[in-house]
């Protein structure tokens, strides 16, 4: 269950940085944001493998 919820998050994270590069409504500069974005998702990737061991 936890893992889905992180790959969920992960997707979240990536709709609001791809609306924010048309829209440009969150704070901070863009490759900040895409940079954040790609190390949730590895981090979110590894605890869905996790998961998936227990």
């Amino acid at each position: 269950m936890l893992a889905f919820l992180n790959i969920g998050v992960a997707a979240t994270l990536g709709m609001l940085i791809g609306f924010d590069k048309v829209y440009h409504f969150l704070p901070g500069f863009v490759l900040a944001n895409v940079f954040a974005q790609v190390v949730w998702q590895e981090l979110a990737f590894v605890l869905w493998l996790f998961g998936f061991c227990l």
